[in-house]
């Protein structure tokens, strides 16, 4: 069956909130880093068709 958690819920909250902070953090890094890398293909792009004109 289901048992009731160890841990205190004094320490519990935080831990919630810590999760879920790293969480938004760990998903904005990740979109910055897509966002980078468009921004780098999109720049080659151009100029490899600059370099073909």
């Amino acid at each position: 069956g289901v048992t009731k958690s160890t841990i205190d819920g004094s320490i519990i909250w935080p831990l919630w909130f810590t999760l879920g902070g790293f969480t938004l953090f760990f998903a904005s890094v990740v979109l910055m880093r897509m966002r980078a890398e468009l921004a780098r293909t999109k720049a080659e792009a151009r100029l490899r068709r600059k370099a073909a004109q």
